[in-house]
């Protein structure tokens, strides 16, 4: 194409539209959370931006958010039974579990939430320098999974 002649107009348009389809694949590959923690003594939220990683055998996390309660799992590692939510879930909010990770398998850990009735399960690294795929560096990173059914000794407001 020399600068006298223009482009072919079917080129520029496929030229355009991959440029476009590659922008939307990275995007949609980056997954980020927003969590807001309103403690029930302040009413003004606390915003911390956290990479997460949703797993294959989750349900999805809707683009906007999911309202809930935070309790932390008894016991923390959730590789047996946990105790349920202090009280049912309705329309307006959500029941989210705490649990860290390791000790077992994140299938097992998910599974135990979903049966004690939590909504979203928030598995986090207690290691700072762990190995395998969910490897952190500064802080602890929390993977949620959003249950397929309905699911803090001190409960605090969050949406994720």
């Amino acid at each position: 194409m020399f600068p006298h002649r223009r482009m072919p107009y079917h080129i520029t348009i496929l030229y355009v539209y991959s440029i476009i389809s590659l922008a939307a694949l990275f995007h949609a590959t980056l997954v980020a959370a927003e969590i807001v923690v309103i403690p029930h003594s302040n009413s003004t939220p606390g915003l911390k931006h956290i990479f997460d990683q949703e797993l294959s055998f989750s349900a999805m996390v809707p683009d906007e958010g999911v309202p809930g309660l935070l309790t932390i799992a008894s016991p923390l590692a959730a590789c047996q039974p946990i105790a349920p939510p202090p009280f049912p879930s309705n329309d307006s909010f959500a029941w989210f579990v705490l649990i860290a990770r390791f000790e077992c398998g994140l299938a097992d850990k998910a599974r135990f939430a979903q049966e004690a009735g939590y909504d979203v399960a928030v598995i986090y690294d207690r290691k700072a320098h762990s190995s395998g795929p969910f490897e952190t560096h500064i802080t602890p990173e929390p993977k949620y999974y959003r249950l397929r059914e309905n699911g803090v000794k001190e409960t605090d407001d969050l949406n994720i």
